[in-house]
């Protein structure tokens, strides 16, 4: 398509801002960011950073923001403006679009065309739908060589894991004990979050103004 691209989790404040650059910032619910950063890095090695604790230990780690790439609610306050109450309108600067996860879970056609419109890409119905399968989290499951990272190296537990693992929204809920649940609750009633997400600090999904 002519651009390159990259992924990261900097803050705003970090990355570099190129004129005619266009930037996609990816938000979803905390639980979830949670759980998937726990299963990420405890199946991580601990030479490439992994974590090596219990589950209770990085729910506390987690919500202190003593994980890498800081905490949750302070990585939203980087790139989104605190007062606005919907997603399409949420990010500090015009070359940002701001998408959900659970967005992606319920209308991936809806958001690849977002996406295209942001970076001024033109595409017939033919093209969208010879490209929506290669999007898919199937795809990913099926391919996963091809998104797993190759920069860090991982530990197998003889429990499955997968770098792509389940692509659902709430799976969470299998994870956290009644415990766990208390504190990130505890956690996300206390902390300044941008209007725009306070759903995903309820548990609950974006609104339909939220996901556009």
């Amino acid at each position: 398509i002519g651009y390159r691209v990259f992924n990261t989790h900097l803050w705003w404040e970090m990355m570099p801002k190129q004129g005619d650059a266009r930037y996609l910032y990816l938000v979803r619910g905390a639980r979830d960011v949670c759980a998937s950063f726990y299963e990420h890095l405890s199946h991580q090695s601990e030479a490439d950073g992994g974590f090596t604790r219990s589950l209770d230990e990085f729910v506390e780690e987690w919500c202190a923001g003593r994980v890498p790439f800081g905490s949750w609610h302070s990585h939203l306050n980087s790139w989104l403006k605190s007062e606005a109450t919907d997603l399409e309108t949420s990010a500090k600067d015009q070359r940002v679009l701001v998408i959900s996860y659970e967005a992606m879970c319920s209308d991936l056609r809806g958001v690849l065309g977002l996406v295209a419109s942001h970076l001024g890409i033109e595409l017939s119905e033919a093209e969208t739908s010879l490209i929506l399968p290669r999007l898919s989290f199937g795809y990913m499951k099926a391919n996963v060589a091809k998104f797993e990272p190759k920069s860090v190296s991982w530990v197998d537990k003889g429990d499955g894991f997968q770098f792509v693992r389940k692509g659902q929204v709430g799976a969470s809920r299998e994870l956290f004990t009644a415990a766990q649940e208390a504190r990130l609750g505890a956690y996300l009633t206390t902390v300044a979050i941008p209007k725009c997400c306070e759903s995903f600090a309820r548990g609950q999904p974006p609104s339909s103004t939220e996901a556009n």
